[in-house]
């Protein structure tokens, strides 16, 4: 039986944004639409040749395929030639829609469960991805390498996503064992500061739930997102009823680190933003960053009919540090954008 093909999405260290796009990847509830994109030449021939010009209908080749997003650490030359040194998967999904607006290949995908390997694959996600190359299809000239692309399909490597019961024990493992902190920097010959390493925060939105507001203690029922399926642009909202009380459950997990050795020095916040003229809270909706691990579930209540956002987001006083021999550390985070439509009660 042959293997399913996967659709893989990679994101490199080569910029800030594209590494917060992983982030951001890791912290998004399940259900929730992730958008990638890239340059017709950065990716795959036989994957650009199927990619429709007109969103809203996927061909037959890439429909249901299952999406595999990956970090890519790399460094660049002085020949301004980025070297890929560890390929690491870090989100399973769906892909949603796919298309080609000029000369950008636009991908949403829904994401799922954490990658799992299979007993008999290598354990290692560095080591399970490192043989997979793939070429964009451009012409080549003799004795040069082959451009790597950075969207593709195949099936040289199978990997399943956790089932949602197993989705914290994945996460944390991530975070214990898969994360280097070494890797996800941003190593750059062209211009100055040329080492740039983060200070990250990896937090994640498990999810929103419904308070029945009568039992004691509260009956809390998981919501799932609904798809909109927006032509070029779908979504995934929470549908919530106005006066009922909600609660966002955020989970914290970082690095064994001491206390001064935590990301902002102690001095950073996860916070739930909102319109305070659809939404209020009645209790605390901010997390200090003072553990390696923390829960909380922010009780929120919709006052107003419509569409609307929740944000979480992390803040913090520390700026950049600049340092001698063009070396900068920066503060990184996730950004996780919740749509939120919200309707009357029926009651």
């Amino acid at each position: 039986m042959s293997k399913p093909e996967h659709l893989y999405l990679v994101s490199s260290s080569a910029s800030r944004e594209y590494i917060a796009d992983c982030l951001d990847a890791l912290a998004f509830p399940r259900g929730m639409v992730h958008h990638f994109r890239y340059r017709q030449s950065l990716i795959d021939k036989s994957l650009r040749n199927v990619l429709p010009k007109k969103p809203g209908v996927l061909p037959d080749p890439l429909k249901d395929i299952p999406v595999v997003t990956v970090y890519l650490f790399a460094n660049q030359t002085p020949e301004q030639k980025w070297i890929p040194r560890t390929r690491l998967p870090i989100r399973c999904g769906h892909l949603i829609d796919a298309f080609l607006e000029g000369n950008v290949a636009h991908f949403y995908f829904t994401v799922d469960g954490y990658p799992v390997y299979e007993k008999d694959a290598n354990p290692s996600p560095k080591t399970t991805l490192e043989p997979v190359k793939f070429e964009t299809g451009d012409d080549v000239k003799a004795g040069q390498d082959p451009v790597p692309s950075y969207a593709h399909r195949s099936a040289v490597v199978v990997l399943t996503a956790a089932q949602r019961e197993q989705d914290s024990e994945a996460f944390q493992k991530f975070v214990e064992n898969a994360y280097k902190s070494d890797e996800w920097r941003t190593i750059a010959s062209g211009s100055s500061p040329l080492d740039i390493s983060y200070d990250i925060v990896f937090f994640r939105v498990a999810a929103i739930y419904e308070d029945d507001g009568q039992s004691d203690p509260p009956i809390l029922r998981e919501l799932e997102p609904r798809l909109n399926r927006i032509p070029g642009c779908p979504l995934a909202e929470y549908h919530l009823k106005i006066n009922k009380t909600y609660r966002v459950k955020v989970v914290t997990h970082l690095p064994r680190l001491g206390p001064a050795q935590l990301p902002g020095g102690g001095r950073a916040f996860l916070e739930l933003q909102f319109d305070k003229t659809c939404f209020e809270s009645p209790g605390l909706t901010t997390l200090k960053i003072s553990s390696s691990y923390d829960l909380q579930y922010w009780p929120i209540v919709p006052r107003k009919a419509g569409r609307s956002i929740l944000v979480v987001s992390c803040q913090s006083e520390v700026r950049s540090k600049e340092e001698e021999f063009f070396v900068r550390r920066e503060f990184l985070a996730p950004q996780v954008v919740l749509p939120i439509n919200v309707t009357a009660d029926e009651e």
